[in-house]
């Protein structure tokens, strides 16, 4: 995605709920939803982030790195999906992705249990959104129209 391609998406991903872009990480309990992504609070994760419906989920979970001395979502027991960047550099595109834990481990059972219906439903039509948007360049690889742009004129996709 370029800048444009992600402003489009992130357009279409806030239309579809109570959608908040949350850091990657935060120095407090307290994650704040961002306005815009260059606001990250943690630097150091400033092309990483959470996308959190809060229409289909009230499920989220945070946790502490204490070897890091940072907050970040669990990402096992929040229905949340991460997002993170492409990134330009030079004459090369780097890869972002989309991704969403769909299970989470019932401790006391000890068993694999599917998270809320409604939020693997979302994040189907988050990826659907992106099949029919942009361009599948390869498995599991598609690109926005600023990104194919940028394809035609010699970058390179890393």
């Amino acid at each position: 995605m370029t800048r444009e391609d992600e402003e489009k998406f992130l357009e279409f991903v806030r239309s579809s709920g109570d959608v908040v872009v949350l850091p990657y990480a935060s120095p407090t309990q307290d994650f704040k939803p961002l306005q815009n992504l260059s606001d990250s609070p943690v630097p150091k994760f400033s092309g990483a982030y959470w996308l959190f419906n809060r229409s289909v989920s009230k499920n989220l979970s945070v946790r502490f790195v204490s070897t890091q001395g940072y907050y970040t979502i669990d990402d096992d027991r929040s229905s949340v999906v991460q997002f993170m960047r492409s990134g330009l550099r030079d004459k090369s595109i780097y890869k972002g992705r989309i991704w969403a834990e769909l299970k989470y481990l019932d401790r006391e059972n000890m068993v694999l249990l599917p998270k809320e219906a409604e939020f693997s439903a979302w994040y189907d039509a988050v990826a659907k959104w992106i099949r029919k948007n942009y361009k599948r360049l390869e498995h599991l690889i598609y690109a926005g129209p600023g990104a194919l742009k940028l394809i035609e004129e010699g970058f390179t996709l890393n």
